[in-house]
Formats: C-alpha cells, structure tokens, sequence
C-alpha cells in the first residue's frame, strides 16, 4: 500500500489566472504584499561658509603693468587692445584725441599740416596748458599733495619720478622736455636732479639762466675756434680777421630776439 502511495504521482497545483488573484485579494483571501521603501540616506553634512567659496587668487602684475594708456583713433584696434587688457585685468585709460593730432603734427605728418617749429608749439595755449597739468599732476605724485608755495624749495630725482608713476625713463624725459620748454622745470645737477616752477617769475627766470648758460657755453666755443685760427701758420692775420667778422656775423644773423 505505501509502494503505491510512493509511485503515485502528486496532482500539479493549478495556478490561478490574473482575474482569480485580483478576486481572492478583494475578499480578503490574499495578503497584500508589503511595498519595501527605499529611504535615501540624508547627508546630515553642514553647509560649508560663504568665505570657502571665495574666487582663486589672482596673480598680482607690477603697477605698472596694471594700466594701459591708450589713445587710438582705429577702432578695430582699439577693441582688439581694450578686450585683451580686460581679459588680463588691466585698467584702460582712454587719452584724448588731441594727443595723437599734437604727434601728427609736431613731426609734419598730419593731412592738411606742415611740420611746425619750435615757436609754433610754445605759442599754442593749448600746449601751455598741457604742461601747467602735467607739472601739477607730478607734483601732487611726488609729494602726495603738499602745498605749492615752497615748491622751489623741494628738489626731485629723475629716479624718484620713474618709481612713484608710470613712467619709464624715456618717458619722463619727455615729460621733463615739455615742463622744461615753458620754463617749468629747472635741473639743478645734472638732468637728474630738477626742481618744479609754478609761480610765472620762477619760469622766466629759469629760462634766462639756461640762456646765459648757452651763451658761456657758446663762448667757449667762440674761443677755440679762434686758438684754431691762430695756431694755423698758413693763414695771413688778414685772412684770420676776416674769418673772426664771419663767425660774428653768422652768430648775430642765427639769434633771434
């Protein structure tokens, strides 16, 4: 009897269809199977303070790379310049137009314009002006904005100049050549050591001086023309008068007054 139980196969369970599981659930037959919820784990980390989020440290550039002046009158230029000096962080100071005319002009290039001499430039107001603003702005740079009254009182170096502005030492000399034409700037050693004139008495005086100057300097030379004459054996002394007339009277034709 239990060999027979053995062989008999065990009836296969019939599995139920959709519409059969969704009946025995609704009469409570069925349990619910229970949803597992995935709970995402909550960073409990703080927010990190506003400072450490602070922009990358720029490399500082020596002052004098940190600006550019500019006066450019081709506009693709002029963009082309002011984009790369922003992309570098460099400040962009735009000149005035006049600058590039006033070069133009001095060297004879601009259309419409012969080159000008000498008188041309010290009688343009526009050019007096200039340099009375370039005087005071490098004086208020040296000093750092003292009183002009003892002004000629104060002495200052070419070096000094180059370390405290912008300016290379071609640069200053230019600047020194402008003030010194109108009589703004006197060199008291050499042409390193100057002093800056604001009181109008002060400029006439210092161009006197420097005229003076050029006359003691001219004599000497007067001199060794004439020990060059003297020494030439070759030369009657009637020969060597008349060369002595010539060279005065070439000097009285060449000063103007």
């Amino acid at each position: 009897m239990s060999d027979e139980l053995k062989n008999q196969e065990a009836p296969k369970k019939k599995r139920r269809t959709k519409a059969e599981i969704e009946a025995a659930r609704a009469a409570g037959e069925v349990s619910t199977k229970k949803v597992k919820k995935v709970v995402e784990k909550v960073d409990n980390q703080e927010p990190k303070a506003p400072e450490e989020f602070s922009a990358k440290p720029v490399n500082k550039v020596p002052i004098e790379q940190s600006v550019l002046l500019m006066s450019c009158l081709n506009p693709i230029v002029a963009k082309t310049a002011i984009d790369s000096a922003k992309e570098n962080g460099v400040e962009v100071v735009i000149l005035e137009d006049r600058v590039i005319h006033d070069y133009l002009s001095t060297r004879g290039l601009e259309e419409g314009t012969e080159k000008r001499s000498i008188g041309d430039f010290l009688n343009d107001t526009s050019n007096r002006l200039h340099a009375e603003d370039q005087c005071v702005k490098l004086w208020m740079i040296l000093t750092g904005g003292k009183p002009i009254e003892k002004s000629n009182e104060v002495v200052f170096t070419r070096t000094e100049v180059v370390k405290k502005t912008n300016l290379t030492h071609s640069k200053a000399t230019q600047v020194f050549q402008l003030l010194r034409a109108f009589g703004m700037l006197e060199f008291t050693k050499g042409t390193h050591e100057f002093k800056l004139n604001f009181d109008k008495k002060s400029c006439h005086s210092t161009i006197q001086t420097e005229i003076v100057s050029l006359c003691k300097a001219m004599n000497n030379d007067i001199l060794r023309f004439k020990s060059s004459i003297d020494s030439d054996e070759k030369l009657s002394p009637e020969q060597k008068q008349e060369m002595y007339d010539t060279l005065h009277k070439t000097v009285e034709g060449t000063i103007s007054f």
